[in-house]
């Protein structure tokens, strides 16, 4: 069985982390389920989300891998990214979506705007939304405000352009907007985790727990939510 793992992350192997987590994996459906209060939460849930924010191989080689595990993720596509507009990249999409992943978008719209003569951001959304359920041949439900430094150096993040109504509009959730009882990340290939209501809006982080403290607290609860964001860029495959 292959291992991922990243100089970066203290050689932390990603299959371990997962089985250190005790709950059940929840695809983007169920999240959206859960977020429109179709769905209770009564038992640990696990919702992992890839942020694809470079490197298409990687992501497939990621996917490729937690298929051998038996694990389903959410990759979401940035569609600023240079792999966007490449030849390989329908044929990347489709290949993860048939090991069972979700796909969804990596929303940089707001940017987008600011750098396009001013677009109307809901406008690229609404265009890239279309990019991928054509690809995927499925609608596309899940969406996560990408990280830019331009929404640092100007004050605002992506997910600024939505309100309820326009999620609704669109028929999206948004991964910064859902329930997040445990939240752990490695963002800037740094490991931050938190609870509850220690979770900041984005990876604004004032303090932040260990991956292992953050699982062991999350284990503790009688049920819940961990969202567990990987980015693959970070990560290499070992046999």
């Amino acid at each position: 069985m292959p291992k991922l793992t990243s100089p970066r992350n203290n050689g932390i192997e990603y299959f371990q982390l997962l089985d250190m987590v005790s709950a059940t994996t929840i695809t983007a459906f169920v999240m959206k389920l859960i977020n429109e209060c179709r769905l209770s939460v009564r038992q640990r849930l696990l919702w992992i989300r890839h942020d694809v924010d470079h490197d298409l191989e990687k992501a497939r080689i990621m996917a490729a891998a937690e298929e051998e595990h038996d694990r389903i993720a959410t990759y979401l596509f940035l569609h600023t990214a240079d792999y966007w507009q490449s030849s390989d990249f329908p044929g990347a999409i489709k290949d993860i979506s048939r090991m069972g992943h979700n796909i969804g978008l990596h929303n940089n719209a707001m940017v987008a705007s600011c750098k396009n003569g001013g677009k109307d951001p809901l406008e690229i959304i609404e265009d890239a939304k279309k990019r991928l359920e054509d690809i995927t041949g499925y609608a596309i439900y899940c969406t996560s405000a990408h990280g830019d430094k331009y929404c640092h150096a100007h004050g605002f993040l992506n997910y600024d352009i939505w309100d309820r109504k326009t999620l609704n509009a669109f028929k999206l959730f948004e991964a910064y907007f859902v329930r997040r009882d445990a939240y752990l990340t490695d963002s800037g290939a740094k490991w931050r985790g938190q609870l509850r209501d220690k979770i900041p809006p984005f990876e604004q982080f004032e303090d932040w727990m260990s991956p292992g403290d953050t699982i062991s607290k999350f284990n503790g609860m009688e049920a819940g939510i961990m969202q567990l964001l990987v980015h693959p860029f970070w990560w290499e495959v070992k046999r």
